[in-house]
């Protein structure tokens, strides 16, 4: 393909040194210079997108690695840049624009399945970072109606008064990085000078008072919580397979799509998401949305995992074995919890075991060169004691042999 500076393009990246993964991972990116004579190509690669908390607006990870990326520029050859695939050259979605008001379409089922299809396909091709771009769009028009467009076919939910979210914030703790979720409920005030927002949580007398980074937004029916449960559990399976991985965008995703399949698996969790008009349950639902929280505690089993958080990883894959225990892709997790645990722990005891033996020899070797200091300290101290006494002895030599 031609290369023209400032063309959005696609990157081929062979796998770093310290990659887990042996084949190489496409990301998007900006042609910044283009060397004929070397046949070279400068891009700037496009970041992954946030954390949903917020609406997407900005808010930075507590993570670094694949949570929290910077601006990389790197140089590859140009026979490893390729162009966009067709429905990312088109300018709109249908839920991007209407010609009045650039809400969202009414048929957002359709468009929430045609980019939860495209994400796939750019999965397929290795991009993961696509690939979440266009289901954080999903998550957000299945969320609310009050989507604003923006460039380069992105979809921005302004946070009001009115949309149902959930409390959900990435912390470190002893279990590895978590995100607990509360909620969910309906956005009562929000106080942009601070903010900070207040949100109507069944169950709960006083409204909670959070920031309103930590919220994230929630379709209000069942039958669309159930589809966020589904695209939530896409978001958080690329997340993973992304090169770093992305564990706290991955925390976020499927803690809430766990949470939110647990709702609607119960009558007294699930009647704070509304019943739309005229919709009957169907007979299936509850067996799906406990396929969904299945699915949503793997991920969360697995992201524990690598970051060798095992007792954590085994109180989830624990819940998933409850729903499910005949799975073998949950028995085979088990094999490898414990496999991964004791290979970390032979790891550990070797280090340990190295680090002894090295601080043993720097020990050994300090108590040399001390006894060698003191050896020559009173080496040098004989010598002097010895030249002291020389003359007095010589002269005593003297007398006695020759005046004695």
């Amino acid at each position: 393909m031609s290369c023209t500076v400032g063309a959005t393009v696609r990157v081929s990246l062979p796998p770093s040194a310290a990659s887990r993964r042996k084949k190489a991972e496409l990301r998007t990116a900006t042609i910044c210079v283009c060397d004929t004579e070397s046949d070279q190509v400068e891009v700037l690669l496009e970041k992954g997108p946030g954390l949903l908390g917020g609406g997407n607006a900005g808010r930075r990870s507590i993570v670094s690695g694949g949570d929290e990326e910077e601006d990389l520029e790197v140089v590859v050859p140009a026979r490893d840049v390729s162009g966009l695939l067709d429905f990312e050259l088109a300018q709109t979605q249908d839920w991007d624009t209407s010609a009045e008001d650039e809400k969202v379409n009414v048929n957002i089922g359709a468009s929430v399945r045609r980019a939860q299809k495209q994400a796939a396909e750019l999965a397929r091709l290795r991009d993961f970072r696509a690939a979440r771009s266009r289901l954080v769009r999903a998550v957000f028009a299945l969320a609310s109606d009050k989507v604003e467009y923006l460039s380069n076919n992105s979809i921005h939910l302004k946070m009001s008064v009115g949309l149902t979210a959930v409390v959900c914030s990435c912390v470190y703790s002893d279990e590895g990085l978590m995100a607990p979720v509360e909620g969910p409920g309906m956005v009562s005030s929000i106080e942009t000078s601070d903010g900070t927002a207040e949100i109507m949580v069944e169950g709960i007398a006083d409204d909670l008072i959070v920031t309103t980074a930590s919220l994230v937004p929630v379709a209000s029916d069942k039958p669309s919580a159930l589809a966020l449960c589904k695209v939530l559990i896409d978001l958080t399976r690329y997340a993973l397979q992304q090169e770093p991985p992305a564990l706290a965008h991955a925390a976020e995703s499927g803690s809430i799509a766990a949470f939110l399949a647990q709702c609607l698996m119960q009558d007294s969790l699930a009647c704070r998401l509304e019943d739309p008009p005229g919709w009957e349950k169907p007979s299936g639902f509850i067996a799906e949305a406990e396929q969904n929280r299945f699915d949503a505690l793997m991920l969360l089993t697995r992201s524990q995992v690598l970051q060798c958080r095992f007792k954590a990883a085994s109180g989830n894959l624990r819940a998933a074995i409850e729903l499910r225990p005949g799975d073998s892709k949950a028995r085979e997790m088990v094999g490898i919890i414990k496999s991964r645990h004791k290979y970390e722990e032979a790891q550990n005891r070797a280090l340990a075991k190295s680090v002894s033996r090295w601080v043993g020899q720097a020990m050994r070797k300090n108590e040399e060169i001390q006894q060698q200091q003191q050896q020559q300290q009173i080496g040098q101290g004989q010598e002097q004691q010895d030249e002291e006494q020389e003359p007095e002895s010589l002269i005593g030599w003297v007398k006695n042999k020759f005046l004695g």
